[in-house]
């Protein structure tokens, strides 16, 4: 399962909230029917990840245009659902509103008709599309549905599925790549950066909270060391999972 817990711990970027709203849990068999399933469930997962990133780098090089400097510019065939929006009027849910997606295509230099070949995407929204495959090709959508129901109470936040995945057996690291000699200022900076944001990381007190009490937010946290302050490099964990 480290492959995963991986995934769950990098690509889960998560809102605020006060407390987690109703309860999840998994009898002792669940349990142990999904840790018998985990390398199918991790493939079907990965193999999903794989696909969003070829479609991506597909896109990608098919859509790019010469700049007067003679560089080139190409073009995502996703883009962050927290920032942009095909709608003419959107609003983020901490009530920014949204950048119009045609708009800021044509500003780029792009065809504003590329927008109906787009697809949005964010940190949470493609984990979950990966999850959901790997737990219904391993006919455990019953316990998906638990977890669905539990982040859907919650507003869709990553803790929020961590949590509930630490209750099927998963492990939760702690990432961050800043260097421990220096990672106190960084984070005071962060935050600083974010003083008048509506969404706030309160980035050094979240790190004052793993490294003292194991926990962020309300989850636990089972490793706080192994994916932190390895810099620009890869995790040395990360070279032993597929």
């Amino acid at each position: 399962m480290k492959f995963l817990s991986v995934l769950t711990s990098v690509l889960f970027i998560c809102t605020a909230q006060a407390a987690y709203k109703g309860s999840v849990s998994f009898s002792s068999q669940e349990v142990a029917n999904h840790a018998a399933k985990t390398s199918k469930l991790l493939s079907v997962s990965k193999n999903c990840l794989e696909e969003y990133k070829q479609r991506h780098i597909s896109f990608y090089r098919s859509n790019c245009i010469r700049l007067s400097d003679g560089n080139k510019r190409c073009l995502s065939k996703f883009y962050g659902d927290r920032r942009f929006t095909k709608k003419r009027v959107e609003f983020r849910s901490d009530g920014q509103r949204l950048s119009s997606l045609s708009a800021e295509l044509r500003k780029q230099g792009f065809n504003p008709a590329l927008i109906n070949q787009m697809e949005s995407t964010s940190c949470v929204g493609m984990a979950i599309s990966c999850l959901r495959k790997g737990f219904r090709a391993t006919n455990q959508m019953d316990q998906w549905n638990k977890i669905a129901r539990f982040y859907r109470a919650n507003a869709v936040g990553g803790t929020s599925i961590q949590y509930a995945l630490a209750k099927l057996g998963w492990r939760t690291f702690y990432w961050n790549p800043e260097s421990t000699s220096t990672i106190n200022s960084e984070t005071k900076k962060w935050d600083a950066q974010e003083k008048n944001w509506k969404s706030k990381g309160w980035h050094n007190y979240r790190y004052v909270r793993v490294m003292n009490h194991n926990r962020y937010w309300f989850n636990y946290i089972d490793d706080k060391y192994t994916m932190t302050g390895f810099g620009e490099g890869t995790p040395q964990v990360l070279h032993s999972v597929p």
